[in-house]
């Protein structure tokens, strides 16, 4: 019935299917809002069965059938094992690898054994949102019943305390705005908004932030319809662009076909954050200006994403809800060796994504570059972030090339990404020489024995008035310098790396990136190392002062 409705449409823009599919699915949440905010609050049980009559049949008008069957077989199974094994510590983790075990089941029938790389949006798609919406709820149901001492802030704040019933549950599951495309949003947020808890108890006018936000998804939306047919990367793997055209031309098109393709995931999160701000459940409170926040589910920072100044500083701000599943859900549960945690969570975020090997090439060159340019910032940032240094005066020249680089490189992920086969990817890579995979490879080799290029840095630093900072983990503080205040200066700058690296739902919008941190960062320690200084050159002194001798009455 669908297919038949976006016929004409599809036939006139030329836009891929799928993607049309869910550019009407998106939009088609505005005017389901509309009637579910005319519910009253009040009716729980309505509220939760209108989702998931929506839900269902929007699936199965433009799914197959047994694709909804595998998802209401994994919820209900998810829902069953977590009421009887809610205080089991294998309860959560049998979960996790059951639900994307059967993800990965289906990646490999869609995309190994019958692929077509031009399909991205089909019945995987709420599958994956499946995924981070069972698993986050067997581990709250899971945290409910710890001890509270054991548990993190975070997890205490989404620990499921009472288990709620199967239509409470199926609510959730199926709600509306984020079953088919996400985002995705955790269970106790779900229930403030329907139980109306503070701060979601007064909601105020969704009217001008869902204008706002569906205003850009269309913008963003308009310009990938007008201009994706001319700038894509498929055209990476023609004859013109492989034979005819210059090295520098080609770089120029890949940019431009980056920026295209992440106009169309920009456009399909905006859509999906004004759907649920229309509803209500982003509301986020106030701030300490007291302006109203609606980055509950934000998904995306795009200012951040096209401003960024290293390609770590775009995956923080890049699917922001599944980053942080994967920090809640992996990371964070892994005992022991934190290396072992990252990569974990790494091999789990791949294979959440699925099994095109254009995939893996992208996580490989992420992953490069995140290890690279955290040796290029530790090493060269003070030259040009320190106040004292004499190369100060550059710092805008060494952000304009960090965001350069990390253009370039987010604009080659992305190629492979899309092109998605192993001879499209090594094709499209090696048509640009594999220019940010032979960088970052130089680098990472300079950095090791024998060359250690990093210590060649350092040892430049005095001449231009800069202060080496040795660090454990990101911050260490050297106790001789700090002298009594050590522990307590110590304990500060801990917590203050802990916020940065501790997930911040709902408050994107303070995180400015790991470069503006660490120049944050360093400028307390610098103060900290002056304030050190002086204590001791003022004790010095007070130790060359002769007593004065007194008299007896």
């Amino acid at each position: 019935m669908i297919d038949a409705l976006l016929d004409p449409i599809l036939a006139a823009t030329g836009m891929p299917a799928d993607t049309l599919k869910a550019a009407f699915l998106m939009l088609f949440l505005y005017p389901s809002a509309a009637v579910f905010n005319l519910i009253p609050r009040r009716f729980r049980a309505l509220r939760h069965a209108f989702s998931i009559v929506l839900s269902v049949s929007l699936y199965t008008s433009m799914f197959p059938l047994p694709g909804f069957a595998q998802l209401v077989a994994q919820t209900v199974v998810v829902y069953l094992l977590a009421w009887a094994a809610r205080g089991q510590k294998w309860m959560p983790v049998v979960v996790f690898f059951g639900a994307l075990g059967h993800l990965s089941a289906n990646f490999v029938w869609t995309q190994l054994l019958y692929p077509d790389v031009s399909v991205r949006f089909d019945h995987t798609s709420p599958m994956m949102v499946l995924v981070i919406k069972t698993t986050s709820f067997a581990w709250s149901v899971h945290d409910g019943t710890r001890r509270k001492d054991r548990l993190t802030q975070d997890e205490k704040d989404l620990a499921i305390k009472s288990f709620p019933g199967l239509l409470e549950y199926l609510g959730y599951v199926f709600f509306f705005p984020t079953f088919l495309a996400g985002p995705a949003l955790n269970f106790r947020d779900y229930q403030m908004f329907i139980d109306s808890e503070a701060p979601m108890d007064r909601i105020p006018s969704v009217v001008i932030p869902t204008i706002k936000q569906l205003g850009l998804g269309l913008i963003l939306s308009a310009v990938y319809a007008v201009f994706s047919s001319r700038f894509n990367y498929w055209f990476c793997l023609t004859d013109t662009y492989l034979n005819q055209w210059s090295f520098w031309k080609r770089v120029a098109f890949v940019q431009a076909a980056a920026l295209l393709t992440k106009a169309q995931y920009y456009a399909g999160w905006k859509l999906a954050e004004g759907a649920c701000t229309m509803v209500g459940v982003s509301y986020n409170g106030v701030d300490e200006k007291g302006r109203e926040k609606w980055d509950r589910v934000i998904n995306i920072d795009i200012r951040r994403c096209e401003f960024a100044q290293s390609p770590k500083e775009v995956t923080d701000h890049w699917n922001i809800r599944t980053t942080l599943w994967l920090r809640r859900c992996v990371y964070n549960r892994v005992g022991g060796s934190r290396s072992l945690a990252k990569l974990l969570t790494y091999v789990v975020s791949a294979f959440w994504h699925g099994f095109y090997p254009g995939y893996y090439f992208a996580f490989v060159l992420g992953a490069l570059s995140n290890v690279a340019g955290g040796h290029l910032r530790r090493s060269l940032r003070p030259l040009f972030a320190q106040d004292k240094s004499k190369l100060r005066v550059f710092k805008p020249i060494y952000d304009f090339l960090g965001w350069v680089g990390t253009y370039l490189t987010v604009s080659m992920m992305g190629m492979t990404f899309t092109v998605a086969s192993w001879n499209n990817s090594i094709v499209t890579t090696g048509a640009l020489y594999w220019k940010s995979w032979a960088f970052y490879a130089v680098v990472l080799v300079l950095w090791s024995w024998p060359f250690r290029l990093d210590r060649v840095i350092r040892a430049i630093y005095p001449l231009f008035g800069v202060t080496h900072v040795e660090r454990k983990h990101r911050l260490h503080v050297n106790p001789e310098v700090l002298d009594g205040d050590a522990n307590g200066a110590a304990e500060g700058v801990d917590q203050v790396a802990r916020q940065v690296a501790a997930p911040q739902e709902g408050h994107a919008e303070k995180h400015h990136g790991w470069g503006h941190m660490e120049d944050k960062l360093q400028k307390q320690e610098e103060d900290k190392l002056d304030k050190g200084m002086k204590r001791r050159r003022k004790s010095s002194r007070q130790e060359h002062v002769p007593q004065r001798k007194t008299t007896q009455r």
